[in-house]
């Protein structure tokens, strides 16, 4: 049986404490930080080969803008914002899906 990882965002399934009133909202402090290349690179994708909507272009966009500040935030990304995507597992999603709820959206969000 290989070893046990340990991976920083699975803390993140524990009920986290609420952020200070005072703290920008998570998308807020997405769009403060750069997007990581992979995630440009999709968005890019998205709206010139797949054609989509600026609505759900901008979806995406601030989907995955949040995912990926969720993730730095618990050390699975590096200073500039890349993420190592490979490191993420369905315990990660999960965390971030748990965020989400906490965050008052509901499932069909």
């Amino acid at each position: 049986m290989p070893p046990k990882v340990s991976r920083p965002w699975h803390r993140a399934l524990r009920a986290a404490e609420p952020p200070p009133p005072d703290a920008p909202a998570e998308s807020e402090a997405a769009a403060e930080r750069p997007l990581d290349p992979l995630v440009a690179e999709y968005l890019q994708h998205l709206e010139h080969e797949r054609n989509v909507s600026g609505h759900t272009l901008r979806a995406y966009t601030d989907d995955l803008a949040d995912l990926t500040t969720f993730v730095a935030r618990d050390g699975a990304a590096t200073a500039e914002g890349v993420v190592d995507w490979t490191a993420l597992d369905r315990l990660a999603m999960r965390a971030w899906l748990g965020h989400l709820q906490r965050r008052g959206l509901a499932r069909r969000s």
